[in-house]
């Protein structure tokens, strides 16, 4: 199993500027614990692949590069990770699997200033009981939001998830 996985009962801190490469299209970050990624304005966590040479520079050595949908799975939240906090950070190049950039399932994690974009199929996907907090969250170049029969809802100010399935990539 290719995935980074945070168990039941930890923390996984992100701090400001960090740029988290997943390395393989199978991988994803998967959340059963507490993920406490709190970026800033100035210096955003960035979630990405790792072909990705925009966040972090060319790290795989392989030339100049940008990312690709499909080419990680996402991050995943899961029973146990409503203590979860991403704030300022930037999410990219999901959806392998037909997992979204950021899925969640039988959790509450709160989404505080982000961008979710360059994804395969939906920036963000609810399954089971599931009622993020999501405030000035931007998805671009993906679909908005896919919420399974069951999910809950989003609690989400007026201007918070926006952007239609065609948005131009940037």
């Amino acid at each position: 199993d290719n995935d980074i996985i945070v168990p039941a009962g930890q923390t996984l801190t992100v701090g400001p500027g960090q740029v988290i490469k997943a390395s393989h299209w199978a991988v994803d970050l998967r959340v059963n614990g507490t993920l406490n990624a709190q970026g800033t304005i100035e210096a955003p966590i960035v979630f990405t692949e790792a072909r990705d040479d925009t966040a972090g520079g060319d790290t795989n050595n392989n030339g100049p590069s940008v990312g690709g949908a499909t080419s990680w799975r996402g991050i995943v939240f899961q029973a146990g990770s409503s203590a979860s906090v991403i704030n300022h950070a930037d999410v990219r190049y999901g959806g392998s699997g037909f997992v979204s950039n950021v899925e969640i399932s039988n959790s509450n994690p709160t989404l505080t200033n982000c961008t979710i974009r360059n994804c395969y199929t939906h920036g963000m996907d609810l399954n089971a009981s599931s009622s993020p907090t999501v405030s000035s969250a931007w998805n671009r170049s993906c679909g908005v939001l896919w919420a399974q029969p069951g999910a809950a809802s989003v609690a989400a100010s007026s201007a918070a998830v926006t952007c239609a399935a065609s948005a131009t990539a940037y």
